[in-house]
């Protein structure tokens, strides 16, 4: 099961992750960090997760401060990019 979390700044500047039995993934509708993606190029798993939960609004907002931003961003990279397999 795959939730998904939204960074957002005053209800914008947001970034999207998906969170799913493989991992986190920074995903938006055009990309997604997951090697599936990578691989293929095509729309995977994840992106399609975003999708529905945007369309029904089904995601946690977590309201960050302007220069909270990058650092989240920073650290969401960080562990996808490091994360040991599950």
């Amino acid at each position: 099961m795959s939730s998904v979390k939204c960074y957002a700044v005053n209800g914008r500047g947001r970034f999207f992750i998906v969170v799913g039995s493989s991992g986190d993934h920074i995903t938006t509708g055009h990309f997604c960090t997951c090697a599936d993606f990578n691989f293929r190029k095509k729309e995977c798993v994840h992106m399609k997760v975003l999708r529905e939960a945007i369309e029904l609004k089904l995601y946690d907002t977590v309201s960050v401060e302007p220069e909270e931003l990058s650092q989240v961003f920073k650290y969401a990279v960080r562990e996808i990019i490091f994360e040991q397999p599950r």
